[in-house]
């Protein structure tokens, strides 16, 4: 496990491609084990990235945002926003928000330059050949993905993964987990006291001789 300053902790087994970036030092950052991040990514801080999703290629990821989806799929050229919990696919050249997260937007070739600016390209906008890169393969990227989806190519308002209801119940299950855990690390200390007890008694020590002659 490979820690970094700030708080921010990446494991090992990850795998993050060639410019993807993590804003200001990775404050809050947590990255579990066998996540696959793309290239030239922006992961915002205070991000939890978990249950080794995959993250396709330009792809940003808001401040605050929980992608906690087992194995989840994060499509190229996509945005979360702000405090999302994400807990299902996100399609290609998708804005998704809120809590679960849902489609709220899509990116198209009419307002491509508007993300380009604010999101896609925001590490090196300044850089016009990376920009132009940029735009050349969201543009190859999205003919293909639209030629495999001829009536839509984003969905918007789509629920992304578990309705809320569901993720309440799946929060209280859990808390009664943990809840029934703590409880029994407290009978296991509480036995092991009663042990050590008994282990410095004057009983214990003479059944233990007694034990040790009948050998």
């Amino acid at each position: 496990m490979n820690k970094v300053i700030n708080n921010c902790v990446i494991y090992s087994s990850c795998y993050i491609g060639s410019g993807t970036k993590i804003a200001y030092g990775g404050v809050g950052v947590l990255i579990h084990p066998k996540t696959v991040i793309g290239k030239n990514c922006m992961i915002g801080t205070d991000v939890t990235i978990g249950a080794a999703p995959v993250i396709g290629n330009h792809v940003y990821v808001s401040t605050g945002s929980r992608l906690v989806g087992v194995g989840i799929k994060v499509g190229s050229f996509s945005i979360v926003g702000a405090n999302a919990v994400v807990t299902g696919d996100v399609p290609p050249f998708s804005i998704v928000a809120g809590v679960p997260a849902k489609v709220v937007g899509a990116i198209t070739p009419g307002n491509l330059d508007k993300y380009l600016e604010s999101y896609l390209a925001v590490v090196n906008k300044k850089n016009t050949t990376f920009v132009d890169k940029v735009k050349a393969e969201f543009l190859e990227s999205y003919k293909k993905y639209t030629e495999g989806h001829p009536r839509s190519s984003i969905e918007v308002n789509k629920p992304i993964g578990l309705p809320k209801s569901d993720i309440d119940i799946l929060h209280k299950k859990l808390n009664a987990l943990y809840q029934m855990l703590e409880e029994k690390e407290t009978k296991v200390k509480e036995i092991n006291d009663q042990l050590s007890k008994l282990k410095s008694s004057k009983l214990y020590r003479i059944l233990k001789f007694i034990g040790l002659l009948k050998q």
